[in-house]
């Protein structure tokens, strides 16, 4: 399972949505209470965990994410 907290802008999302393109994944959103950020919940299967380790490598270069 995969945790972001980005500003509620749709681009980061889209960004964050590419990086697992051609993963087996579900993803849920929600919007913050203000509306200012949304959360990102991503159940993505994957085969080791240097795969789990390269995706956070990625994600971590997207300006603006928060990674939990």
């Amino acid at each position: 399972l995969y945790k972001f907290i980005v500003t509620n802008d749709q681009s980061k999302v889209t960004d964050i949505y590419r990086v697992f393109d051609g993963i087996k994944f579900t993803m849920t959103n929600r919007d913050s209470k203000n509306g200012k950020y949304t959360s990102i919940s991503i159940n993505a299967f994957v085969l080791d965990a240097d795969q789990v380790i390269k995706i956070y490598q990625i994600v971590g270069k997207i300006p603006g994410v928060i990674m939990l």
